[in-house]
């Protein structure tokens, strides 16, 4: 989960929040995983970390197809990354992440590049 990236990893364990990823996040994670044992080993961090998967629901989807809507005609917005959105704007949560280009034009997002 943390591509060997010691950074990602002192950032997620020194979170006194509750950690958070969209189901989407997930299924991204697991697309760059090879086997089915990187996958376990996935989920194992996640539950060592207290990691909590939010579920899309139908304010979500609701929410991730206004966004497409908005933003792919003249950013381009990737399908995977308005649902991301939407999930962290539904639930009043931020995205972390470092492709910040992806996301820093979406009203009503909060962003946090960790490191």
């Amino acid at each position: 989960m943390f591509r060997k990236e010691e950074k990602a990893r002192e950032f997620l364990l020194g979170l006194k929040d509750d950690i958070a990823v969209s189901r989407i996040t997930v299924m991204e994670i697991i697309y760059g995983r090879s086997s089915k044992k990187d996958i376990t080993t996935m989920w194992k961090q996640f539950e060592g970390l207290g990691v909590r998967v939010e579920e899309i629901d139908e304010d979500i989807s609701a929410r991730a197809g206004r966004i497409f809507e908005t933003y792919f005609p003249t950013r381009g917005i990737g399908l995977l990354d308005t649902f991301v959105a939407a999930t962290a704007i539904e639930r009043d949560m931020p995205v972390v992440t470092h492709n910040k280009r992806h996301f820093d034009f979406i009203e009503g997002l909060e962003l946090i590049v960790p490191y």
